[in-house]
Order: C-alpha cells, then structure tokens, then sequence
C-alpha cells in the first residue's frame, strides 16, 4: 500500500511513502479491540530521525483506525 504523506520534505516537496502489505482481520463476532503491529521505520539506532518517514507513518496508522468501528 502506498501512501503519500501530508508533510512536506525537505525543500518543499511531498514525499512518497511506500508501506508493506496492510493485513486486516475481520472479528468473528462483536469487534471488541484493535491491534496494530508496526514493524521496521526507526529500526537502526544508529540512524537519523526520520521525522518525515515517522509522520507518515502516524498519518497511515489514523487512516486505518478511522474506518474502524466506534465502538
């Protein structure tokens, strides 16, 4: 799944962020919880901040949740 992020990269351009193969689970019965597994972004401590990576990261995860039922 690809997502372009709201935040603008360095020089005023939209970056372009590719995401892994979004998995969801459908409950059996009543929805009840919701879990997300993020895995990767951040993963070398020895590597700069990816702020713009992490924003759209936070931006895909809310997208997720927003379809979700508001129970």
């Amino acid at each position: 799944m690809s997502f372009t992020g709201p935040s603008i990269g360095s020089g005023g351009r939209r970056e372009a962020h590719e995401f892994g193969r979004t998995h969801v689970v459908r409950p059996k019965g009543r929805h009840q919880a919701t879990v997300v597994w993020l895995h990767g972004l951040g993963d070398n401590e020895d590597a700069p901040d990816d702020v713009e990576g992490l924003e759209a990261a936070a931006a895909h995860v809310a997208n997720l949740l927003s379809i979700e039922p508001a129970d």
